[in-house]
């Protein structure tokens, strides 16, 4: 529609909101410092919940033909920085899981996806959030 901006997603998990418009990662409605790769490759996985987003397709996006860097150090570098940023454990994973020479994936217990949430666009105004969290009762 002319004149109508288009709308960027927000994510919820647990306890974090990541608005794409703001480029901005909040947890608990507190700001959390992310750096650019590392906020970007967080956006990948969450654009692909529950799948396997390869090495390759990290490193085709984030980055460019022409860039050099030592790739394995580089995306464990931004990979680590994600886990810190949402308090996440390689080992014990909540939301980002590692899949040897395979690649990473978001790990998501339950999902819905609610367009039309006016908390979140009051007044009308409509947008696309994705939303995950746990399936069961939560205890924090």
């Amino acid at each position: 529609m002319p004149g109508v901006a288009p709308t960027r997603p927000r994510y919820r998990f647990g306890p974090f909101e990541l608005d794409t418009g703001e480029e901005s990662l909040a947890r608990s409605g507190t700001r959390v410092k992310v750096q650019d790769l590392p906020y970007r490759l967080l956006v990948l996985l969450l654009e692909r919940p529950g799948e396997i987003v390869t090495r390759e397709e990290v490193r085709q996006r984030l980055w460019p033909e022409n860039t050099f860097v030592e790739f394995d150090n580089s995306l464990g570098v931004a990979i680590r920085k994600v886990r810190d940023a949402l308090n996440d454990d390689a080992d014990t994973p909540r939301y980002v899981e590692t899949l040897p020479r395979r690649g990473y994936r978001f790990v998501p217990r339950s999902q819905f996806w609610d367009p039309f949430d006016r908390q979140t666009y009051p007044a009308g105004r409509l947008g696309k959030e994705r939303v995950f969290g746990p399936t069961s009762n939560r205890h924090d």
